[in-house]
């Protein structure tokens, strides 16, 4: 009797550690911190106090940087330039808000939606590529920005409410032919 309970016991102790070991893993490189799901990596946030050039690797601990996460670099006051890698294929709401140093970015060709106020108050962000892949642009995506011209690609079906709002130094926005509808507040307080 007490070798079945020590067998039953072994079983559930070596049960609830195959289910611990699937579950994410959280790990560091440098100013990031990221979640290893198992299968990619998810970029969870960056050290508010780094400053200058962020690289993204392509791949860390052999699997691919798929996601940036939602306000990953959210407030990252001293951040100049950060180089997004191929592999990423989502980047979170708010994800670059407020970082005022922010100059030039490129979005990956496999990322298809700018979501919820990605790059809102970037008030030195003044180039961005916006790839073909971009389906939807969500609300207040580029507002506060310090763009002064952007171009929407023709594959943007949807593009939200304020997503230009503020942007003092905008001059020039080339949308898509088969766009029809400007949506609520898209120039609010643009000069």
């Amino acid at each position: 009797m007490f070798t079945s309970r020590l067998i039953s016991m072994a079983s559930v102790v070596t049960s609830i550690f195959t289910t611990a070991t699937a579950t994410a893993i959280a790990g560091t490189l440098g100013p990031l911190t990221y979640t290893d799901t198992g299968t990619s990596i998810t970029i969870d946030s960056c050290s508010r106090f780094f400053a200058g050039d962020v690289i993204i690797p392509p791949t860390i601990e052999g699997k691919p940087v798929t996601i940036i996460g939602q306000q990953a670099f959210f407030n990252c006051r001293s951040i100049s330039n950060i180089s997004i890698p191929a592999s990423v294929k989502e980047i979170g709401e708010n994800a670059f808000s407020v970082c005022p140093k922010l100059t030039t970015i490129t979005i990956p060709s496999g990322v298809t939606s700018i979501r919820e106020g990605t790059f809102n108050s970037c008030t030195n962000l003044r180039g961005i590529n916006i790839p073909d892949s971009i389906t939807e642009i969500g609300d207040y995506a580029f507002a506060n920005c310090g763009l002064t011209s952007i171009q929407i690609p023709s594959t943007a079906e949807v593009i939200g409410i304020y997503v230009f709002s503020g942007c003092l130094n905008l001059t020039q926005v080339k949308l898509p032919n088969t766009y029809q509808q400007i949506s609520g507040g898209m120039f609010s307080g643009c000069i």
